[in-house]
């Protein structure tokens, strides 16, 4: 989305002081070097201490959601239950499954077939993991495509009643996520 130069200058304003420190400091490389001017600016204008700047430089794992949420008054316990607890056991378990699969005594063809599905999702579950937990927009977008592929991967999996699978996923765990993120969408907010 390309912003004109009064609204990215509205954006930059509306960013808190912590927000507008990381991404100069951290996340430089994710924005054109117009956008982190501009910040800089603000950073400038609002008077920020070069202190403050390098203690949030040397803080890598600053959380997106700790003051910005309290302010928008946006409540994150299930958004950090999904990131950092639900998506890692997903991984592992799929993981774990693996192994399984390859002890198994299934037709040779069948075994890569699954083994291969099931590390490209693995491979997706830890890429959405990072989108999220580092407050990307594309994290936030790749996790509607996972919320929709649980919905669709139940469905085949169970052997029979397909219909009735997808629609159970999708309407009790799928779409109240979807809302739920939906509802969110300025945590991952980025010029």
């Amino acid at each position: 989305m390309t912003y004109t130069d009064n609204e990215l200058r509205e954006k930059i304003k509306n960013k808190t002081d912590r927000e507008l420190l990381k991404m100069v400091k951290i996340e430089h490389g994710d924005y054109t070097p117009e956008t982190i001017k501009l910040a800089q600016e603000e950073i400038s204008h609002r008077g920020i201490l070069e202190k403050d700047i390098e203690s949030t430089n040397n803080n890598s794992s600053v959380s997106l959601w700790d003051a910005s949420t309290k302010e928008k008054g946006i409540s994150i316990r299930w958004l950090s239950f999904y990131v950092d607890f639900l998506l890692p056991i997903g991984a592992i378990i799929n993981v774990v499954s693996i192994a399984d699969i390859l002890s198994s005594e299934l037709i040779l063809i069948y075994k890569l077939l699954i083994l291969y599905l099931n590390c490209a999702w693995v491979i997706f579950l830890i890429i959405v993991y990072l989108g999220l937990r580092r407050g990307r927009l594309w994290g936030y977008r790749l996790n509607f495509v996972l919320l929709f592929l649980k919905s669709i991967s139940s469905a085949i999996i169970t052997t029979n009643y397909h219909f009735l699978a997808f629609f159970f996923v999708f309407f009790i765990w799928s779409l109240p996520n979807a809302v739920y993120f939906f509802k969110r969408r300025v945590l991952f907010d980025a010029p």
